[in-house]
């Protein structure tokens, strides 16, 4: 029997585990993709372009790595990139382009548009005025501001002139989450969209962490940082859940899944992207339309049976993994030499107040020990 503790990236050992001498060995044990059963799989988002956009870079002042822990990174909110300042973004959640990995909206459709025109839309006739389903309050001046520099006069007002594409457009960020998700697929749907790209700027990351402390709030405040999952559904009393589902005629959240346009959420950054990349493509009436849109997307939800787990149980199956591989390349050898030459060959960690055990297990090491000194290896 081998007792094995989690290991972190860096070496130590992760404060999930045991620490003392009945550890045998230590093993990988974060962030570990691991497979998972049907009703535990999750639905991810990608979204790829006709023609590249700029790449998000590394900032000079890196986000620290206290947002990697277990929660984050099992959710998929945090976790910071692997790239120096300078760099494209890289690692766990990001994009080849260094943008964060996209939201699926929950309640829309598993599947893709295929490559279809992107154009800018707002959610109503003028600047995001809800009184007719009972939302009137308007976004704050500077709110305005932001949105009018991204989107200034590309944007087709409520989501016309969208027929056949794939919209995007701006939560305004002073409504409930999902009632402005549902407003947004209502407006693409009304207007003959295939698919939707959402994004908010508001400043819900910021006012979480400035309450404790200014470190938190210079080191997060970058909305785009955090994807918040939304839904189509915002509730029976929601005037918006009833009018999209007359459009879409369907009963249920499971019927309306298969009948909404597949819709993701992105990062502030990356819409700012996407932005530049159709500006300079507007018709004659200075608006982008799916006829003149430059930039093509396909938009993807798919189902996901993996997800990211921390702990030993994480870390167990590296060192039965690793015995399995060394006995099938051993036969002749009994368990207990196999075990001897894992604990053998591990590689001691510096920290020994907190790492008991043999060390860091590794195969290659081991492999090479039984090699030189077992005799049941070298027949």
């Amino acid at each position: 029997m081998i007792s094995v503790a989690n290991a972190r990236c860096d070496n130590t050992i992760d404060f999930s585990s045991q620490k003392n001498k009945r550890v045998s060995i230590a093993a990988p044990g974060m962030a570990i993709l691991s497979s998972v059963p049907q009703e535990y799989a999750a639905v991810r988002a990608y979204i790829t372009t006709s023609k590249p956009l700029s790449n998000q870079t590394e900032p000079n002042k890196p986000t620290p790595s206290s947002n990697t822990g277990s929660l984050f990174n099992t959710l998929g909110l945090g976790g910071s990139s692997m790239a120096a300042p300078g760099e494209t973004r890289r690692g766990l959640g990001f994009l080849p382009n260094g943008y964060r990995e996209p939201r699926p909206v929950q309640g829309s459709q598993v599947g893709s548009t295929g490559m279809l025109p992107l154009v800018p839309c707002n959610m109503s006739g003028t600047t995001y005025h809800f009184s007719e389903y009972g939302y009137a309050k308007l976004p704050t001046e500077e709110a305005q501001k932001r949105q009018q520099s991204l989107q200034n006069q590309l944007q087709q007002p409520g989501c016309k002139g969208v027929t056949g594409a794939v919209c995007l457009t701006q939560l305004p960020g002073n409504v409930d989450w999902y009632k402005e998700t549902c407003l947004a697929v209502l407006n693409c749907v009304r207007g003959g969209g295939k698919g939707l790209v959402m994004w908010r700027d508001d400043q819900l990351m910021d006012s979480l962490f400035s309450s404790r402390g200014s470190d938190y709030q210079d080191e997060y405040s970058q909305p785009d940082e955090f994807l918040l999952g939304t839904q189509v559904n915002c509730g029976l009393n929601c005037p918006c859940w009833g009018e999209l589902r007359k459009l879409l005629a369907c009963d249920d959240s499971d019927a309306c899944a298969k009948k909404a346009p597949p819709a993701i959420v992105v990062s502030s950054k990356h819409a700012a992207a996407l932005y530049a990349a159709v500006a300079g493509s507007s018709n004659s009436s200075g608006v982008v339309d799916a006829r003149s849109s430059s930039l093509r997307v396909n938009v993807t939800n798919y189902e996901y049976p993996y997800r990211h787990y921390d702990g030993t149980s994480m870390a167990a199956p590296h060192v039965s993994g690793a015995a399995a591989l060394l006995w099938r390349l051993f036969p002749n050898c009994p368990a207990a030499v196999i075990s001897e030459g894992l604990h053998k060959s591990a590689e001691k960690l510096a920290d020994e107040s907190i790492a008991e055990g043999s060390g860091m297990l590794r195969v290659d090491r081991a492999y090479d020990w039984l090699q030189r000194s077992k005799d049941c290896a070298k027949r």
